[in-house]
């Protein structure tokens, strides 16, 4: 199982990198008007937006589960809390998906919100070992299970989805604001 555990935390960290490129690319993509590259950038995001969302949604909520259920990491209560934020935005985007349009941005934007705000006080927990913020439970807040390439840690990961979903939303919060016409 051991094995199993280690591969498992290195794909959840290659994941994590490809998070950072990804949101290195489209949050500049949004702001900045000009030039080809961004307009690709928003065009491709916007296209693929819905399947976008769903499958990291989809792919953090099953991660969240092996974890917890077969690797054996009991979520502390900052993890439930980031779970919450989390799960529904699998139903919002595979919705959207499904009907081809998100009616409103605003949901998935404040779930990640959320999720943003609950990760980094986990960070802060795990860094400083401070437990003001953390309700006590059975596994206190300051338990880090991953830590791969000296700074990914389960809160990172969950950081770095949120704010993937954050953009993505905002994404099309924008471009509806913007009214460059129905979604896609």
């Amino acid at each position: 199982m051991e094995t199993f555990t280690e591969w498992f935390d290195f794909i959840g960290a290659v994941g994590t990198l490809l998070g950072l490129v990804g949101i290195a690319i489209y949050a500049p993509a949004l702001f900045v008007d000009r030039g080809r590259f961004f307009r690709n950038v928003r065009r491709i995001v916007a296209r693929f937006r819905f399947l976008a969302g769903f499958v990291l949604s989809l792919s953090a909520l099953l991660a969240t589960l092996v974890y917890s259920q077969f690797i054996g990491y009991a979520p502390c209560e900052l993890c439930w809390l980031q779970r919450i934020a989390l799960y529904p935005q699998v139903v919002v985007f595979g919705v959207a998906l499904i009907q081809r349009e998100l009616r409103e941005y605003f949901v998935p934007l404040i779930l990640s919100l959320a999720g943003v705000l609950f990760a980094l006080i986990h960070i802060y927990i795990q860094v400083t070992d401070d437990l003001v913020f953390c309700a006590p439970g059975e596994v206190a807040c300051s338990t880090v299970y991953v830590t791969e390439f000296g700074f990914i840690t389960l809160p990172v990961m969950a950081l770095i989805l949120f704010v993937l979903l954050g953009l993505i939303a905002l994404g099309g919060l924008l471009e509806r604001r913007a009214g460059s016409g129905r979604d896609r």
